[in-house]
């Protein structure tokens, strides 16, 4: 069996290979319009690794490619293969394998991982490629400091009633898109659309079922106000502010005194689903029409604080390179 991982890693979808979910996506979607199979289908960093149903050896089968990135990243040294085992909550190293098409040794073939043996030791160095691929995954940092150039890119569409499964895989690609649904069937973004989907919008328009333009003018509604109600940006600012809440709470707790490797890694999972979560949810507007209150900015900087401080107080639990 294969399993589908998302971006953050926080979901799992089981039967379809990432291959196999962009083609049907586009298939039932491009074929049932008549607009033919188009293989470039956005499909947002879904990540794929064969999966193992035995038991702890599972956890490094179907740990998500970013957060083994983001833990070697954090390494003082190298992830060494105690800490790797203590992050996943496996406990000893000897638990730890590495088989064909894990999450590990699709990143050591791809060259974002290198393996390290020193003594008695073994793990993994995160490479310059890796560390570029990662700021490419993790890429909120980037993408909240856009300029926006005060444009207002808008979609409009008319499926019809016969194509219902159609609208809404298509709805779907919007929201990955992180466009905001400002009214039933119109869709708003402030920055352009990717390739993919320009390219699709262009097929489309021929069936006369829909319409995507920019905006050079402003409308009597204030930027502020279509954004706020084209996102639900004031219920995305209260999760922001829970997170903080809660997990700088967690860090101060784990920077004094000391847990258990299982809690560790428990907090650490917990963490990342928590972060994952609200990345997949943040549209990444312009500062300007966010809410003042809004700190997805505050969020990145603690998960990175909170994942280098997890990786560190396990490299000093297990002994390892990373021990001071």
């Amino acid at each position: 069996m294969k399993t589908l991982l998302s971006r953050a890693g926080n979901r799992t979808t089981s039967k379809l290979s990432l291959r196999g979910v962009r083609h049907r996506f586009h298939s039932r979607l491009g074929d049932s319009l008549g607009l033919g199979r188009n293989k470039k289908i956005y499909d947002r960093e879904l990540f794929y690794c064969a999966h193992d149903t035995s038991g702890k050896q599972s956890l490094i089968m179907s740990t998500s490619i970013v957060e083994l990135l983001e833990m070697a990243a954090a390494a003082h040294d190298f992830l060494g293969r105690p800490t790797l085992a203590k992050a996943l909550g496996l406990g000893m190293s000897s638990e730890v394998e590495v088989p064909r098409r894990s999450s590990v040794w699709v990143l050591q073939r791809e060259r974002l991982l290198e393996r390290i043996v020193r003594g008695d030791e073994i793990g993994w160095r995160i490479t310059a490629a890796g560390r570029r691929r990662l700021a490419e995954l993790r890429d909120a940092p980037r993408l909240r400091q856009r300029p926006w150039d005060g444009r207002w890119r808008l979609v409009m569409f008319d499926v019809p009633e016969v194509s219902r499964k159609q609208r809404d895989a298509f709805r779907w690609w919007l929201r990955l898109e992180r466009l905001g649904q400002l009214q039933k069937s119109v869709w708003v973004s402030p920055y352009p659309l990717s390739d993919d989907l320009e390219r699709f919008l262009r097929d489309a328009a021929r069936l006369n079922w829909i319409l995507w333009f920019e905006s050079p003018e402003k409308g009597p509604i204030a930027d502020v106000e279509i954004a706020r109600r084209a996102w639900p940006l004031a219920d995305l600012a209260g999760a922001y502010g829970k997170y903080l809440a809660e997990f700088s709470g967690r860090l101060r707790a784990l920077e004094q005194a000391p847990a258990s490797f299982r809690e560790l890694a428990r907090w650490r999972v917990e963490e990342n689903a928590a972060h994952g979560a609200l990345l997949d949810r943040d549209p990444f507007l312009p500062k300007q029409l966010l809410p003042a209150e809004f700190h997805g900015a505050e969020a990145d900087e603690l998960h990175q604080r909170f994942v280098r401080s997890c990786v560190r107080r396990l490299e000093r639990a297990s002994g390892g390179a990373g021990a001071q």
